[in-house]
């Protein structure tokens, strides 16, 4: 599951290299990475 949040943000955020690294994955994953679990368990 973390390979698929980063390649989202990857794809979404040009300027990722930019940003702050801990604290940019620690807010992403904390609040995207509960998304994106819980949409993918729906869609199973």
């Amino acid at each position: 599951m973390q390979q698929t949040i980063f390649i989202v943000y990857n794809s979404e955020v040009d300027d990722i290299e930019k940003w702050d690294m801990s604290d940019y994955f620690n807010t992403v994953l904390a609040y995207y990475g509960i998304y994106i679990l819980e949409d993918f368990q729906k869609s199973v």
